[in-house]
């Protein structure tokens, strides 16, 4: 296809604007705008998808009517859905790919009949299609992380879509309940789905293991099993249940419905036996254990030739992140001298943070550490974040300390998540070591833990570590909230009136000052009679509208007398 002009180019989006604008004109302007429309069939015959999105977007932004309330929590609360009188085509993934659009005006509602009536068959027969989006979001994994990303966005494109009468494709609809299902919102799940197959969406299979997963969630397993005795769910859904089940200890049940794939011919995988282990070795069930090992051995699940390769086995059970599985093997690695590769550790390291069991990252760690086996900076990132959100530990704060000693930068987010934990839980000391030697290698944690320690130290009397955190702060460039400030400046105002106005300049370059901080100011250099100085701070507190209330203001201003 030839390139056209940038002048040829130019003319066309003048002309198309001018169609979308005469018409949206005449809809807004006209009481009997259809006829009017249809008797000028020039005007409306070359319209595409593009002008009907242009054309509802300036009837409803110029209509002044409000929008359609809302319908229930997602659908309407007719017993029935509405008759549409036409056959629109199913809408392109996902529910319109996450159309810009709001809810139509009720002044763009009877437009759609117009256009998607039999009678302009030039238009009727064209797919609803949005503005054009990169291709990267049009495959399905990256569909789902867009409806995961805005899920609020997404509804509203639903409702948009059930006004429209339209009806989402098998593709949208799946893609959208699979990101409320990743993202734990079960009842708006329930919700859109019902709402989906009252409009006419057509569910497949995927739509069926995405309903058993839903169950799981609830814990209705049995549910769940009766939906996949539907036989319409695939392998992986079957891997879900049994895990559930797994998780319960229920071996019993996990163990029949592995028999029911069997029976099936569906064929369990690598993951279903290693769901039914790793719930057994987290139970202490060795029958269970031995059993499942049995089975992988005959279905040659697990390389035997010339021996158990153990490496590979903790790798790809950490993968699925099957630790105590993968634990029981390293464990019996150990104990029979089998030499593990040093990828072993750094996954089950891996592994075992990423899932929270600090206790277990942080022997297995140790084991690293004097075997001399090399831990990259993505493997520390992993590493720290688990034992980040662990509960507070002096292993895990010696551990956070000597890895940053040596060299390595971790997360501020994740060394603030953690300062944060241990001032909640008391641990001051071990707080204001880490945060130190954080800063010291020019980590600037999060305000929050930072602003904590202040008031801490203020409390405690502690004021010349008070500000040394503050001027460290400073160099850094982090700053305080006002509250902290105003604790330190409170404390600093009766001795040391000089830090306290270093401490309120900063403040003010930053500005984070508030009534408060002029108050004690003010109030400290009255007591100490540098009057001019209060005067001045007086002024300037008035003249940027921080005036206490008249009580507060009275006692102050009586310190000038």
């Amino acid at each position: 296809m030839p390139k056209l002009s940038s002048s040829l180019k130019w003319r066309n989006n003048l002309k198309d604007k001018q169609i979308t604008t005469l018409i949206s004109s005449i809809i807004l302007q006209r009481k009997q705008w259809i006829p009017t429309l249809l008797s000028n069939s020039s005007l409306i015959s070359g319209l595409t998808p593009h002008h009907l999105h242009e054309i509802l977007l300036k009837a409803q932004s110029h209509a002044p009517i409000p929008p359609v309330p809302p319908m229930g929590p997602i659908y309407s609360p007719s017993p029935t859905p509405s008759p549409v009188p036409y056959q629109a085509r199913p809408c392109p993934p996902p529910l319109q790919p996450l159309h810009p659009c709001q809810t139509p005006s009720r002044t763009s509602r009877p437009i759609l009949p117009f256009f998607i009536s039999p009678s302009t068959r030039s238009f009727a027969h064209l797919p609803l299609q949005p503005i054009p989006i990169p291709s990267s979001q049009l495959r399905p994994r990256g569909l789902t992380r867009r409806c995961r990303m805005m899920i609020p966005e997404a509804l509203e494109s639903f409702r948009f879509i059930m006004v429209c009468g339209c009806i989402p494709s098998t593709r949208s609809y799946n893609a959208f309940l699979g990101s409320l299902c990743s993202s734990t919102q079960i009842r708006k799940a329930w919700s859109f789905h019902a709402s989906a197959l009252r409009i006419g969406a057509v569910p497949d299979g995927r739509t069926w293991s995405l309903l058993a997963k839903l169950l799981c969630k609830e814990g209705k397993l049995e549910n769940a099993e009766k939906v996949l005795g539907l036989d319409c769910c695939d392998v992986p859904t079957y891997d879900f249940v049994v895990d559930c089940y797994s998780k319960k200890g229920d071996f019993k049940s996990a163990i029949h419905l592995l028999r029911v794939m069997i029976d099936k011919g569906l064929g369990p995988t690598f993951c279903t036996y290693g769901a039914i282990l790793d719930g057994s070795c987290e139970f202490g069930d060795a029958r269970v254990v031995g059993f499942v090992l049995k089975e992988m051995i005959v279905k040659g699940l697990l390389p035997m030739v010339p021996c158990l390769d153990y490496d590979w086995v903790i790798r790809r059970l950490c993968e699925l992140e099957k630790t105590f599985a993968a634990e029981m093997f390293f464990d019996r690695a150990r104990k029979w001298e089998y030499e593990l590769d040093n990828a072993s550790f750094v996954c089950l390291l891996k592994g075992l943070s990423r899932i929270g069991r600090v206790e277990q990252a942080l022997k297995v760690f140790e084991d690293m550490s004097q075997k001399g086996v090399e831990m990259d900076n993505g493997c520390l990132d992993v590493f720290v974040c688990g034992i980040c959100k662990g509960e507070p530990m002096k292993e895990v704060s010696s551990v956070l300390k000597d890895l940053i000693g040596k060299g390595f930068v971790p997360r501020a987010s994740h060394l603030s998540e953690y300062v944060a934990v241990l001032c909640s839980g008391g641990w001051w000391i071990e707080a204001g070591d880490l945060w130190n030697v954080a800063v010291e290698k020019s980590i600037l944690l999060d305000a929050h833990c930072s602003c904590s320690l202040v008031e801490y130290y203020c409390r405690e009397g502690l004021v010349d570590s008070a500000i040394v955190l503050h001027d460290k702060m400073m160099k850094l460039g982090g700053c305080l909230d006002v509250t902290s400030c105003n604790s330190l400046l409170a404390v600093l105002a009766e001795r040391r009136i000089e830090d306290a106005s270093q401490v309120f300049d900063y403040m003010r370059r930053r500005n984070v000052l508030n009534s408060g901080s002029y108050v004690i100011m003010v109030g400290s250099l009255c007591r100490k009679r540098e009057m001019r100085k209060a005067m001045e701070l007086h002024d300037e507190m008035l003249k940027v509208g921080l005036k206490p209330d008249d009580s507060i203001y009275k006692d102050l201003i009586s310190g000038f007398a």
